[in-house]
């Protein structure tokens, strides 16, 4: 009976062996603990009307350590969530949506988190407990009234073919009274501007001794953003819209930019005052044809309101000198008066204005195999001018006369003789300028005989009826030509005129570098493994919070999270550290950004990616003093006693006066 029961024991001892040292093994592990991460989201929404709106999915993770396995979940799981706005509950855990799977519990608000929200979560399970509250403040934006300033450095790149560049380098400040927030940058830097349209080319070089960026909020709303510039440079502009090639070269005195954002309208306005020289057609002192000069005079503004050019205003002024080539020679001819000036406000022109006007002498010399010729002569008169769009001079009257091999005079006369009503080729009648356009060359001797058929006399008259309008296309409706023998003969162009409208300036924009900053509600302390969308609309990617450690804010030892952004293919990404302890918890301590913008076109094979590179850091916290308890020094009573010395009975009066010694000089009040 014993060794039947030994063995029965023997037995049972085996079979619980690896159960006993399982239950050791259990007894041996850490705790399960848990925390509570910020997991928000983004998505796009439509209501009935089919109006799309971007949304923040309030989403909240439990996770636990260490994590369950096989398959395994909290147990016993009890959630308690206050949601609070303004002091007022808006949601709890009876709307919120609580999902346990996966070895984690999802916590999902009904509400999206607005600035100043304030949201406390509890998690109770069979295994762990955890609880964060969290206060919703604005990216870089404590909601404590605080005063500091900050370094910043902005560079704007493009890999287009010369391209356009921007460099900042300068100070910021930063300032909250309440609900208002004002931040500024102030400094220095470059611009390039470099555009092609096809007919025009601009490039644009500033040394920017004022850049000066203010944004004024109002809570969350942005009520006024300005972005200005001042600077001195030089401007290169060549056009090939006319028939002429004009070219400036120009010493920029006054340079001023601004673009302004309020109410939702933004204003852009661009002011370019300079001096330089002129040339059109490769005009040179060296060269045959066309005209060179010094620019005394060059304005250039524009303004553009929401989308539209309200203004814009052009002016150039010059003395020029053109270029003339007759025969073998060249010869220069002296204007008085260049002048181009064109201003429109609100869709009106107000002005136009073109003008030339000149008198002079000119003399040359012609060179064949068989003759020698001088050419002297005298430009009496030269006078073209269109005022308001319309023609009111075209005036050319110039004498000549040669010598040598051959001699005689010649003469040009052209001026407008009358202005009437004329029938075009369909019958339609036009106002018209009749333009009398005369030519003669006369032969008064060749010793040597006839020098060839082109050497003869001529004379032609013709008659032009044009209409004025400057902006009009295929302007002469009939050519009248008088012969020498009193034959007229007319000539009526087809598809004359053509009734144009003059285009109104379009709106353009040459900088764009604002709006890639990360912006939007945040928690205002963060912890290792925080996740949330950043930017307008979700454009700025998510923030991952990716470490915990210290740093020094201006003398002040504080906690910083450290984060970073991958936009996934947007083009944006961003690092750096923010406060995470304090009254100015949210504050960016560091900050690196970069923005690429790939405005590249296939078809036309351009390749031209902007590129935008800032780095801010936190500079000097003017005020608070104090930004974390473990900052603060806490005040002391050093004395408490009467004023007076001594308190008397009987109607006696004396004061209570305590002395409290506070080096932070943050006491608020004292209370005996």
């Amino acid at each position: 009976m014993s060794g039947r029961f030994h063995a029965a024991a023997l037995m049972l001892l085996l079979l619980l062996a690896p159960f006993s040292g399982i239950v050791g093994a259990d007894e041996n592990e850490p705790a399960r603990s848990c925390e509570i991460l910020v997991d928000w989201d983004s998505e796009w929404s439509a209501d009935d009307a089919s109006n799309w709106s971007y949304k923040v999915l309030q989403r909240y993770v439990v996770e636990f350590d260490p994590v369950f396995v096989n398959g395994t979940s909290p147990s016993a799981v009890s959630v308690n969530v206050e949601h609070l706005r303004d002091g007022s509950v808006i949601g709890s855990q009876a709307n919120a949506s609580i999902i346990v799977a996966g070895g984690s519990i999802d916590v999902i608000l009904a509400d999206e988190p607005e600035f100043l929200d304030e949201v406390t979560i509890g998690v109770e399970t069979s295994e762990a407990s955890c609880s964060r509250r969290l206060q919703m403040t604005l990216w870089n934006q404590p909601t404590a009234d605080h005063e500091i300033t900050r370094e910043t450095t902005w560079e704007l790149d493009s890999e287009a073919e010369g391209g356009s560049s921007l460099f900042f380098e300068g100070r910021g400040w930063q300032k909250r009274s309440g609900t208002e927030l004002t931040a500024s940058e102030l400094g220095n830097g470059s611009l390039i501007l470099d555009l092609d349209t096809g007919s025009e080319q601009t490039y644009l070089s500033l040394e920017l001794d004022r850049v000066w960026l203010n944004e004024t909020y109002d809570g969350t709303e942005l009520i006024r953003q300005d972005f200005e510039m001042h600077g001195t440079g030089s401007l290169l502009f060549d056009s090939t819209s006319g028939e002429s090639n004009i070219s400036i070269e120009a010493n920029v005195y006054d340079a001023y930019i601004l673009r302004s954002w309020e109410n939702g309208i933004m204003t852009e306005r661009l002011r370019l005052e300079a001096n330089g020289q002129l040339t059109f057609d490769g005009g040179s002192n060296n060269s045959s044809t066309g005209g060179f000069g010094e620019l005394s005079v060059f304005y250039f503004e524009t303004w553009d309101e929401n989308g539209i050019r309200r203004l814009s205003d052009r002016q150039i002024e010059a003395a020029m000198t053109l270029r003339v080539q007759s025969g073998d020679d060249s010869f220069s001819f002296e204007l008085d008066e260049f002048k181009i000036r064109e201003r429109w406000l609100d869709g009106i022109r107000e002005e136009q204005m073109f003008k030339i006007k000149g008198s002079g002498e000119f003399g040359f010399v012609v060179r064949e195999d068989q003759f020698h010729i001088v050419v002297n002569g005298t430009i009496t008169d030269l006078h073209i001018e269109q005022s308001g769009g319309e023609t009111v001079a075209d005036t050319l009257h110039l004498d000549g006369h040669y010598s040598g091999d051959a001699s005689g005079s010649f003469g040009i006369t052209r001026h407008i003789e009358k202005s009437e009503l004329e029938d075009n080729s369909e019958g339609e009648k036009f106002e018209v300028d009749v333009i009398r356009n005369e030519f003669w060359f006369n032969i008064s001797a060749t010793p040597i005989g006839p020098i060839g058929d082109d050497f003869n006399a001529e004379h032609n008259l013709t008659f032009e009826y044009t209409v004025p309008q400057t902006d009009w296309e295929n302007r002469t409706i009939r050519y009248q030509y008088i012969e020498d023998n009193g034959t007229v003969e007319d000539e009526y162009p087809e598809n004359s005129p053509i009734r144009q409208v003059a285009q109104r300036p379009e709106s353009t924009s040459e900088i764009s570098a604002s709006g890639f900053r990360e912006a939007g509600v945040v928690p205002d302390e963060l912890v290792v493994g925080d996740v949330f969308p950043m930017g307008r609309a979700g454009i700025g990617g998510f923030v991952h919070v990716t470490g915990i450690s210290l740093a020094i804010a201006d003398g002040h030892e504080v906690e910083v999270a450290e984060w970073s952004i991958d936009s996934d293919g947007v083009g944006f990404n961003a690092s750096g550290k923010v406060i995470n302890e304090g009254i100015l918890a949210g504050l960016l301590y560091e900050a690196e950004r970069i923005f690429e913008i790939d405005l590249s076109n296939a078809e036309e094979n351009i390749t031209n990616v902007i590129r935008i590179a800032e780095h801010q850091t936190l500079e000097r916290v003017l005020y608070p003093s104090v930004i974390t308890a473990e900052g603060n020094t806490p005040p002391a009573l050093t004395s408490l006693g009467f004023r007076e010395g001594a308190l008397f009975t009987e109607g006696g009066i004396a004061h209570l006066q305590a002395v409290v010694e506070d080096v932070d000089t943050d006491t608020i009040a004292v209370a005996v």
